[in-house]
């Protein structure tokens, strides 16, 4: 691959991220990527040999396929697209331009994160989360919380 559209191409493929997925959870051979998406020999087979092209995917000597270090950094990307295909709709009309480059970069660490509409909804979840995590956040403050310097008033 000598160009970022080579490898977004070969990304396009679900069967070929199901594999990527799948090797990288655990080693597998061939015939149990055909079994678990049940997909022909042939097809697992030419999917497999683009990814290994690719270098993205190796076969080891027991004939199991694993990510290699790029197909693993490959992977670690994904939660940035899903992010940004769940969330499309908001981001269409939400320019994050202005965000620094470092928090664009790890918007799929959002992936994880749950959509809360309107200041009030936030604030009463940050102060439930206060609320019922008191006891940890007393041990690891070294100070008062703005919220019980509040209510202590």
């Amino acid at each position: 691959m000598k160009e970022p559209g080579e490898l977004l191409f070969l990304l396009s493929s679900v069967d070929r991220i199901n594999i990527l997925s799948a090797i990288g959870e655990k080693r597998l051979k061939q015939s149990q990527l055909a079994s678990k998406f049940s997909m022909t020999t042939q097809e697992t087979s030419r999917q497999l040999a683009r990814l290994s092209d690719a270098k993205l995917v190796e076969k080891d000597p027991q004939g199991q396929y694993g990510l290699t270090g790029l197909g693993n950094l490959a992977m670690h990307l994904f939660p940035s697209f899903g992010f940004l295909v769940r969330r499309s709709e908001y981001l269409l009309s939400h320019d994050l331009s202005f965000l620094p480059p470092e928090f664009i970069e790890r918007v799929g660490e959002l992936s994880e994160g749950r959509y809360m509409g309107g200041l009030g909804s936030t604030l009463d979840h940050i102060n439930r989360v206060l609320r019922e995590s008191r006891e940890h956040i007393w041990l690891m403050a070294d100070q008062v919380l703005v919220s019980d310097a509040i209510h202590a008033k």
